[in-house]
């Protein structure tokens, strides 16, 4: 992953590129980035963040990802494709709550009371995972008061502009070829 930042403050810069790689290893998903630029200008002020996404597959049912047994008291679920272990089990404690998800070993799960008709149909989508954490960690980095935003975003970059007052002609502009220059690496 890349990190690059584009500011007026060496030290600045370095403290963003920082905590911006602390975020994103707290976060579990630095292997699903390839680039990040920012622009920081505090004079104006503006700060843009525009991220390049690696292919984080497509949709994917339970069923293609696991086997799926009724048994007495509910379902067993063997996880065949453990890229996919997390977020099933975060999929299933979301749909069913954890008091009926019990996790057996990395790759079982028995769900209380299911069917496996209540499990083979649920769907896992990493790009809308990924998506959604990217922009939990662009919200830790904004600066505190950069509360007008423009948002552009395609399925394989996403730029943020920011800025405390009205975002000027010149500003969204550039948060747009930002954006244009990402989507075309």
């Amino acid at each position: 992953m890349e990190i690059i930042v584009e500011g007026p403050e060496s030290f600045a810069n370095e403290s963003y590129s920082l905590l911006l790689e602390r975020t994103l290893v707290d976060m579990g998903i630095t292997t699903s980035i390839d680039k990040v630029k920012m622009i920081i200008r505090p004079a104006e002020p503006l700060f843009i963040i525009s991220i390049r996404m690696r292919k984080a597959g497509g949709s994917r049912m339970v069923s293609e990802i696991s086997t799926i047994e009724e048994r007495e008291g509910g379902t067993f679920i063997s996880i065949i494709d453990e890229n996919y272990a997390p977020r099933l089990l975060s999929l299933l404690w979301r749909t069913f709550g954890r008091e009926r998800i019990e996790q057996i070993t990395r790759l079982e799960i028995f769900a209380k009371g299911m069917t496996a008709g209540d499990i083979e149909s649920l769907r896992l989508d990493p790009e809308e995972e990924l998506k959604k954490k990217l922009l939990d960690a662009v919200w830790r980095l904004l600066p505190e008061g950069f509360k007008v935003r423009q948002e552009e975003a395609s399925e394989i970059a996403m730029t943020i502009t920011a800025t405390e007052r009205t975002l000027t002609p010149e500003q969204i502009a550039l948060g747009a070829s930002t954006q244009k220059e990402m989507e075309a690496l």
